[in-house]
């Protein structure tokens, strides 16, 4: 439905644009609508360990939006309470359009009401509290929530298997980080479907493989650039007799030209891509 929106409210606009305007917002529009996608209900996790995959469907623990009240929350002693929809909006007072836990604080007679976790980010992974079996627990994490001290909300929700708990109920929550606040849960949702096994990503598998590989590719790129300029600083000392230091430059031209090459290319992409109607310098 949010790509469908995205799309009619920008044709209108799209069609007053030129050719090449065109192409470039066509792309920015895909990149927009590929971004945009509905949160799932369902998320597969594998346990490396054993070569098993497990699909859990987390669609029990959600309610459409315009339901009057949240079926799913947890009051603590302090009678501050977690407000709790999956995949979706919560009912409760939150004031963003994106809160999958809502925060209701008391404030003497009133209430102060805090985004807990978007629902934007939610991320379905493998079991991570201790003793809990990848079959029958899984982990929903909520992140990008309103500010809470130098950072913002995070909610972490581990569903435990109990196949009469339906939908669920939470029965315990962990507060030593009131910024980042763990609950737990006994429902159905919580119990794994066997499905075929599926190699998890780097990311899943908490592997750090992409970071070493762009640090690896910085340091070739930097070695290529030092390579670059010492080679031909001696070849333009070596057979162009060049003995100061502007000389030694490998094309040296272009690099003093670069700068004003950069200037007239967003100047010409300001213009909408029409020739003549700026001055190059």
């Amino acid at each position: 439905m949010k790509a469908l929106f995205l799309c009619i409210s920008s044709y209108s606009f799209f069609i007053s644009l030129k050719k090449m305007q065109r192409i470039i917002i066509a792309f920015c529009i895909l990149v927009v609508l590929c971004a945009a996608k509905d949160v799932t209900c369902k998320g597969t996790v594998s346990d490396v360990k054993n070569h098993r995959s497990y699909e859990f469907d987390l669609i029990s623990l959600h309610h459409d939006e315009g339901t009057y009240v949240d079926t799913l929350w947890y009051r603590t002693d302090e009678n501050t309470i977690y407000y709790v929809n999956f995949c979706g909006q919560t009912a409760s007072a939150c004031e963003s359009s994106d809160t999958s836990v809502c925060i209701r604080v008391p404030d003497g007679e009133d209430y102060d009401y805090f985004n807990g976790g978007s629902t934007s980010t939610q991320k379905i992974s493998i079991a991570e509290a201790k003793d809990q079996s990848p079959s029958s627990s899984v982990t929903v994490t909520y992140s990008d929530g309103d500010k809470c001290g130098s950072g913002k909300y995070k909610t972490k929700i581990y569903v435990n298997c109990q196949q009469t708990a339906n939908p669920g109920y939470f029965y315990k929550i962990d507060e030593s980080n009131e910024c980042d606040v763990t609950l737990y849960m006994w429902a159905a949702a919580g119990c794994g479907k066997d499905v075929p096994y599926i190699e998890p990503s780097e990311e899943e598998s908490g592997s750090n493989g992409g970071d070493v590989a762009a640090i690896v590719i910085l340091v070739l790129l930097l070695v290529a650039v030092v390579a670059y300029f010492a080679i031909g600083a001696f070849y333009n000392y070596k057979f162009k007799e060049a003995r100061s230091v502007p000389d030694l430059i490998i094309h040296r031209e272009f690099w003093c030209s670069l700068p004003f090459l950069v200037k007239d290319g967003v100047l010409f992409i300001a213009h909408g891509f029409k020739k003549g109607d700026y001055v190059s310098v």
